[in-house]
């Protein structure tokens, strides 16, 4: 009889197994924390410009990795050599850094970790200055706390920083908590103007995360974006003055805003003015 019962068990023993076999997941969706990226294949619509942006690099930097120069015409299937890691994320981590935005809409910033660079541009001339319990006043932008950010006398090469818009600080510029730019809430619909003169060096939907992007660059060093668009104005080429409008935004009013240096994220409140 104990014979029996013991044989009973050992059998559902086995069944139990097998069956949390069949249970266990066939596919993990775990990524591994950190990917070293070595080479981009080239998509249809994307310039070197935004390659580099979106690893975080030099645009001339990774001309000359691959003997080109930064006005060579690529093409979709072409293979870049990048330099610089990247890091991987699992899905859970793609939506911690995920900014949520008005309307239900998600703006996902890539994360991306650039190697060490030398910088060579020039020095900042100046801060900006940020006033507290200020209301918010005429061509100044005012953060959600109430503090109104005021322009200062900073410049760059010849020229001054203008806000692309007037509006409010949704989110500031964190680039540890993967916050590349600023968040800005204005009125639907809004015009968007460059803040300095340049040249369109890219315009189009192929960043993930930044819905309808604009780069402008500004001079060897210092590039800017506005995203999240619903219309672009301007061709990929194209010279801006200061203050061009350049696209318009949708119904939530919602601009993002990055300015890079050396092709890695700076605070745009240190350059606008």
């Amino acid at each position: 009889m104990f014979n029996f019962r013991t044989r009973i068990l050992s059998i559902g023993a086995i069944i139990l197994c097998g069956c949390a076999q069949q249970l266990a997941p066939v596919l993990s969706l775990d990524i591994p924390a950190r990917e070293m990226i070595t080479k981009h294949v080239v998509q249809k619509g994307e310039t070197l410009y935004s390659i580099a942006w979106r690893y975080d690099l030099n645009v001339t930097t990774l001309a000359k990795n691959n003997r080109l120069s930064r006005s060579t015409t690529i093409y979709p299937g072409q293979i870049l050599d990048i330099e610089g890691e990247m890091k991987a994320v699992s899905q859970q981590e793609v939506k911690l850094v995920q900014t949520e935005l008005p309307d239900g809409h998600l703006l996902a910033e890539e994360l991306s970790i650039s190697s060490g660079r030398g910088n060579n541009s020039k020095k900042l001339l100046g801060l900006q200055k940020v006033k507290k319990e200020s209301t918010k006043v005429e061509g100044a932008l005012s953060t959600k706390n109430d503090r109104a950010v005021t322009g200062s006398s900073l410049t760059s090469a010849e020229y001054y920083w203008r806000w692309p818009v007037k509006g409010t600080i949704e989110a500031e510029f964190n680039v540890k908590n993967l916050k590349k730019g600023i968040t800005i809430k204005t009125i639907a619909r809004a015009s968007v103007r460059a803040t300095a003169p340049g040249r369109v060096v890219y315009a189009g939907d192929g960043l993930r995360g930044y819905g309808q992007l604009i780069i402008v660059k500004h001079s060897e060093v210092l590039l800017s974006a506005y995203a999240q668009n619903e219309k672009i104005l301007v061709q990929e080429g194209q010279a801006i003055d200061n203050m061009e409008i350049i696209s318009k935004l949708g119904s939530s009013g919602i601009l993002y805003f990055e300015i890079r240096k050396d092709g890695l994220p700076v605070d745009p409140l240190k350059y606008i003015n």
